[in-house]
């Protein structure tokens, strides 16, 4: 059986990610009149923590951004500092640290109220792929004297905008799903075989989605110059640039039909696919390489964003949606995987009493207890 790469790939790309990717907590408090908090906290490496300007974070449009309400702390402590933190501090806690490892202890925390989720939704608070992630929210309420019940719902669309090759080409929509997701379980009632043969399919045709992208990057990061000659080449291609960019697809279905691998060798691919004697461009040149990390960089962003993220409503929560109730909140796993395959949709319902309306209807019913005995009727009898 061929050996599958899917989890190779995504360990190169989890390599890749390990030195950016952020602990992220985030907490939407929604109040009963349309009012709503957002309060996020996040580890950060020694740049970020001190606020230096060529900081790198998913976070940066919060740390822009003077509105929110910034101060750092040391996890398990609710004493809350100003941010950033002086370099005299940052010092002093790398040294006092059992671990020395700062990164790991510390939280930057950043509060800000908005007047309605419309505003909340159109305040992005992460970067992907160097754009801001921005979801789509609404707020319903429905009354019903005794109660009034709120639903919420934020979704996040899905990034196609990375991708040369949508996922749809290899799987179908509940194949996507179940692989990035979870849901639907199309496993359900399967036997151990039958379940590792579904798997292997899937993981199968995943890595044929991620190498077909590497391989589209691969090509057009291939530039031409004025007279049509390739950059940086090793000779000069045989090809003028308009049947060069007509070639990619074909190149493509040529490196998925030849067990193509992303360790294995681009120009090796080139050759085998223009013939011997036909020149490729070096791609280990710095202009095609850096296009190159660029593109597959931006696919490895996304997959490494990881946020938890817990959702509070007004009154007692009836309705889930996804998430898991955890007290009193209901809390959802957001993170880029699960933006792949489709729009992902954070929604709960909650019921609140209304206690006026029980005031106000005790109130009646004794005052027409009272107008029934105080009735002259009642009174001449």
């Amino acid at each position: 059986m061929k050996t599958s790469r899917f989890f190779s790939l995504l360990a190169m790309a989890g390599l890749l990610a390990s030195c950016s990717e952020q602990d992220i907590q985030m907490r939407t408090v929604i109040q009963r009149d349309g009012s709503c908090r957002r309060e996020v906290s996040f580890t950060a490496d020694s740049a970020t923590l001190v606020g230096h300007p060529d900081a790198e974070t998913q976070l940066l449009l919060v740390l822009s951004d003077s509105v929110w309400g910034k101060t750092w702390g040391i996890k398990g402590d609710t004493a809350r500092h100003a941010y950033p933190m002086t370099v005299r501090q940052y010092g002093k806690l790398h040294t006092s640290l059992p671990t020395n490892n700062v990164a790991d202890t510390l939280s930057i925390f950043a509060e800000r109220g908005f007047s309605s989720v419309e505003e909340m939704a159109a305040t992005p608070i992460v970067l992907s792929a160097g754009m801001p992630l921005l979801p789509q929210a609404s707020l319903t309420k429905r009354f019903r004297w005794f109660y009034t019940y709120y639903t919420y719902e934020e979704t996040y669309l899905h990034q196609t905008q990375l991708l040369y090759y949508p996922l749809d080409k290899f799987l179908n929509d509940d194949e996507a799903s179940y692989w990035f997701t979870g849901e639907p379980d199309l496993m359900q009632g399967y036997s151990p075989i039958e379940k590792k043969e579904t798997y292997d399919m899937l993981e199968e045709q995943c890595d044929r989605w991620l190498v077909a992208n590497y391989v589209a990057a691969a090509y057009d990061a291939v530039e031409f110059k004025g007279t049509g000659e390739m950059c940086d080449s090793l000779y000069d291609l045989s090809l003028d640039e308009s049947a060069y960019r007509a070639n990619r697809d074909s190149l493509v279905s040529y490196a998925l039909d030849h067990q193509f691998s992303l360790g294995d060798d681009i120009d090796s691919l080139f050759i085998s696919y223009f013939g011997d004697g036909v020149s490729v461009p070096a791609f280990a040149s710095s202009t095609i390489e850096r296009k190159l990390d660029t593109c597959m960089n931006a696919i490895v962003e996304l997959m490494s964003l990881k946020m938890d993220y817990w959702l509070v409503l007004p009154g007692k929560i009836v309705d889930a949606g996804t998430g898991i109730l955890d007290e009193g909140a209901v809390r959802y796993r957001l993170t880029g995987n699960r933006l792949i395959p489709h729009d992902y949709t954070i929604t709960a319902t909650s019921r609140a009493v209304n206690v006026w309306a029980f005031v106000v209807t005790i109130l009646v019913i004794l005052l027409a207890v009272v107008t029934l005995f105080l009735s002259p009727r009642r009174r001449t009898n």
